[in-house]
């Protein structure tokens, strides 16, 4: 049998504590073959190596944060970098072409795999996908229940009440929880009751577990966020076959074909002529800025039929995560393999 090599990969302390999300996306599928051992890093503070020739003589991975800059100065290094397009996106193309040819890039959207090549990196693009087997799949014979979570404002609380009523919507499951960061502002509240609608409200921030039997109990999914690294809070709606919701931008618009499996919202209040008029007059609007425009299409919202696309979404996750399973072995040895 062969032996299976222990990695050291860095990350944040959200990401390995919190959210797992490096769990999902690395450790786990990679499991048969490497050994992914995780360490606490943000980032910033220097990282101490007792025995560099042994501490090197393995790849190393970095999660969301690029290596340090001395460890590119250590010969034959193995550095491999896995960024999040959310966090990446702030990095400039000339930042990047800063970066040493010897860097491997895991890529897990088409963003950082175009910087990447730009860079003249080498980089391994791959696509995440869930087992489909994990999920109930959802049925659409009963309740129309959404599950929107406000974790960046990115959605008003008109806009989020406008579009469970074109959707006809009779259950909300409302988590209320903003992520660190976010301005405060945009935190709002629902009572129990709106016109007929019941709505849940989780409070706190909820483990894994909590999060998906409540996932389990939706058939239409409202994702979070104006940009992902990933997304998989609605991959795993995708996964149980929800028709799901989300603003056209990376990597939500690279899993969902607009109003064939998902439906993709267009424009932010700051697209609009009034508004970056008005933000030079009332810079407080600024807070609102990457919130959703109010103003959707009614029309095409209330002709959707919403089955179709959660059973087109069941579908096309079934058939790409076989893709993404047979991806591993040669994302393994991509981090394996190195030219001496």
């Amino acid at each position: 049998m062969k032996k299976i090599c222990q990695i050291t990969a860095f990350a944040l302390s959200y990401h390995v504590e919190v959210s797992q999300s490096h769990n999902y996306l690395i450790k786990e599928p990679l499991k048969k073959f490497l050994d992914i051992r995780f360490k606490i890093w943000d980032g910033q503070s220097p990282i101490f190596v007792k025995d560099n020739k042994n501490f090197f003589s393995s790849p190393i991975l970095f999660h969301q944060y690029p290596p340090p800059k001395e460890f590119f100065r250590v010969d034959l290094a193995k550095l491999i970098w896995v960024p999040m397009w959310d966090h990446a996106k702030n990095f400039p193309l000339v930042w990047w072409k800063s970066l040493p040819s010897s860097l491997k890039v895991i890529a897990f959207s088409e963003k950082v795999e175009e910087m990447a090549k730009k860079a003249g990196l080498k980089v391994f693009r791959v696509k995440y996908h869930i087992k489909p087997s994990i999920h109930n799949k959802a049925d659409f014979s009963g309740q129309r229940v959404l599950m929107y979570w406000n974790r960046t404002g990115l959605v008003s609380k008109r806009l989020l009440l406008n579009l469970c009523r074109f959707l006809k919507i009779d259950k909300l499951i409302f988590q209320e929880t903003l992520d660190p960061k976010i301005d405060k502002n945009l935190y709002f509240t629902l009572p129990s009751k709106i016109k007929g609608m019941d709505v849940e409200t989780l409070k706190e921030f909820v483990q894994r577990g909590k999060y998906l039997e409540a996932v389990s109990r939706v058939n239409i999914y409202l994702a979070p966020r104006i940009v992902e690294g990933v997304g998989l809070s609605y991959l795993e709606a995708i996964a149980r076959g929800c028709a799901v919701f989300a603003y056209n931008g990376p990597a939500m618009n690279e899993y969902i074909i607009h109003k064939k499996n998902g439906y993709l919202l267009k424009n932010l209040k700051k697209d609009r002529f009034f508004y970056k008029t008005a933000v030079k007059i009332i810079p407080s609007l600024r807070r609102n800025e990457n919130q959703l425009d109010e103003r959707q299409d009614r029309g095409k919202i209330l002709n959707i039929n919403l089955k179709s696309l959660g059973e087109k979404a069941y579908e096309m996750n079934k058939r790409e995560y076989e893709v993404w399973r047979k991806s591993l072995p040669l994302l393994a040895d991509f981090i394996m393999r190195w030219q001496e």
